[in-house]
């Protein structure tokens, strides 16, 4: 999906993490519970299901501040009809909007994390984490 020649230097490392009120949230919950590390420039925030937010919101998101964002979606899971698809759509039609702007599309990730999936939590963050250190502008 990255179509960007040229890679951007970005000025912060906070990451936007969108979860799920019953699903992803538990997931990220059980990694604070088990006391596993992640970044501290992280914050969490739960929704009912992220498909409420149009694709523009992760594209202002983005140039309001955030270095990036990881929508921890409830995949399959999700109580609300064909919203992982749903999901894929606006976020494809994020990313469209990203490579019209010049942002690197690595900066917003779909993941579908589980409600007992610390693992996977913590390594969508943890990757997260690793791309914006290498693109990171030191001050």
């Amino acid at each position: 999906m990255q179509q960007n020649a040229k890679r951007q230097k970005i000025k912060t490392k906070k990451i936007l993490i969108i979860t799920t009120n019953d699903i992803s949230y538990l997931g990220a919950d059980t990694a604070g519970q088990q006391h596993l590390k992640y970044s501290e420039d992280a914050l969490i925030i739960r929704v009912p299901d992220p498909v409420i937010f149009p694709p523009d919101f992760y594209v202002r998101t983005l140039e309001k501040g955030f270095g990036g964002i990881i929508v921890a979606s409830a995949g399959d899971e999700s109580p609300f009809l064909n919203s992982h698809a749903r999901l894929a759509k606006n976020i494809d039609a994020a990313y469209k909007i990203m490579n019209e702007k010049g942002i690197d599309t690595k900066r917003l990730v779909l993941t579908a994390i589980c409600s007992i999936c610390a693992g996977s939590f913590i390594k969508a963050v943890n990757n997260m984490t690793k791309y914006l250190d290498s693109v990171h502008e030191q001050e």
